[in-house]
């Protein structure tokens, strides 16, 4: 007879041990973002991306989020270095209190993301600098891969972050994910 059966908790399969080291997963909110709408450039319309595409780094970034309509988003104390001068658009408006930036990277950021996002986020189909406007686990948001492969930025409306950050965090769970609140 095979030795005796013991019970034990279904947690103890390692879980807690992948979670308390956070392998795999960060979770973060990137406080303090400038974010501003720019429609209708009166100059430089060709050096602007196209929909769907991005300029700039992890810092500072152009998304091409519509026709004739881009998002400037940087974090706090950077410069406005990609032509976002209001002079320059027919309309520039400042949202930074409408939004949240929340960033997810890691080696399985990828797998978590596909769980509420219906685009193909495959690096083929979805490479650095892609960006997008798409409904992401029931809620809207703008996700964009700045350029390094494992991170994913989200902007998601402000009255909506906490369900994205709850909702991310607990299909991160089978990886581990190491969270950073601001």
């Amino acid at each position: 007879m095979p030795d005796e059966l013991q019970r034990r908790s279904p947690l103890s399969s390692g879980l807690r041990d992948r979670l308390a080291k956070g392998q795999g997963l960060r979770l973060r909110e990137r406080s303090r973002t400038i974010v501003r709408y720019l429609e209708g450039a009166r100059s430089l319309a060709a050096a602007l991306p196209s929909i769907g595409r991005s300029a700039g780094d992890a810092r500072e970034c152009l998304l091409g989020i519509g026709p004739d309509s881009w998002l400037f988003v940087a974090e706090d104390g950077a410069t406005a270095s990609r032509g976002t001068d209001a002079d320059r658009f027919d309309v520039a408006l400042d949202q930074s209190h409408a939004w949240t930036r929340l960033s997810l990277s890691g080696s399985n950021a990828l797998a978590v993301l596909a769980k509420g996002c219906v685009l193909d986020l495959d690096p083929q189909q979805f490479p650095p600098g892609a960006c997008a406007c798409t409904g992401f686990a029931r809620m809207r948001v703008v996700l964009w891969l700045p350029g390094e492969e494992s991170r994913y930025d989200l902007l998601v409306g402000r009255s909506y972050a906490l369900s994205l950050w709850e909702w991310l965090s607990e299909a991160a769970l089978e990886f581990g994910c190491e969270e950073e609140k601001a």
